[in-house]
């Protein structure tokens, strides 16, 4: 998958610890990594939105959790961070939908 031949769930696992630590670049670019080779990744989307919403870029974090709950419609979290973006965008009547 990368130079050290992790696997998706291995550099998964790598861009949550990342994630977490608060190294968002670098966990922006494992779930990108991981989206190139399967971009059904549903984790690795919401995860990104997540981040999104964390980097202020709510229009972005808006069509990745769109997508997130197109894949898995029983997303909860998606549906609240989705809600998230929407309130952050001003878009009121979209964020109490979520």
């Amino acid at each position: 998958m990368n130079k050290k031949n992790l696997t998706i769930k291995e550099t998964f696992t790598l861009a949550l610890q990342h994630h977490e630590k608060r190294n968002l670049q670098s966990a922006e670019q494992l779930y990108k990594q991981i989206l190139e080779i399967e971009p059904g990744h549903v984790e690795s989307i919401f995860r990104l939105g997540s981040l999104s919403i964390q980097t202020t870029n709510f229009d972005r974090a808006k069509e990745l959790l769109n997508k997130v709950v197109q894949i898995d419609p029983n997303h909860a979290k998606a549906y609240n961070n989705l809600g998230i973006a929407f309130q952050k965008l001003e878009k009121r009547q979209k964020a109490i939908s979520c």
